[in-house]
């Protein structure tokens, strides 16, 4: 293949003629090129899914667990993350210490952080519903 030969390949592969093919001559949007259609498009419309499915729930579900935490108070049952049950004595801002048996009087110090469900708050959510479940008399 000889220098004029590779003239002619390059004549034929004309690197601005992609923008000629990217024209078109209408005036009009080739199909499949709408708004759907557009990558940005589909990666804004996960990222809202993502947001409304995954961390909003999630944020909501720290806020209310902050809320509890804030909320213990003396005598609340409550559960830690290792199962352990057992009745607020006391608490301080870090801490909080459990009474785990009646008899003996068995104490713990366990870090706030670390309850899992507050059984008090619970019992009294399951009455406020029952409450508004029973009719009226009239």
């Amino acid at each position: 293949m000889g220098p004029a030969a590779w003239c002619r390949m390059l004549e034929v592969v004309d690197p601005y003629s992609w923008l000629l093919l990217a024209q078109n001559g209408g005036g009009e949007a080739p199909p499949g090129t709408g708004l759907l259609t557009s990558p940005l498009t589909l990666v804004v419309i996960l990222g809202l899914m993502f947001y409304l499915l995954v961390l909003r729930p999630e944020s909501r579900r720290r806020a209310e667990m902050q809320k509890l935490l804030e909320g213990i108070k003396k005598n609340d049952e409550v559960i830690t993350v290792g199962g352990i049950y057992g009745v607020v004595v006391n608490h301080d801002p870090e801490f909080v210490y459990l009474r785990l048996d009646e008899d003996s009087n068995t104490r713990i110090k366990v870090l706030r952080s670390s309850i899992a469900r507050v059984l008090t708050a619970e019992k009294a959510a399951e009455k406020d519903k029952s409450v508004e479940k029973k009719p009226k008399d009239k």
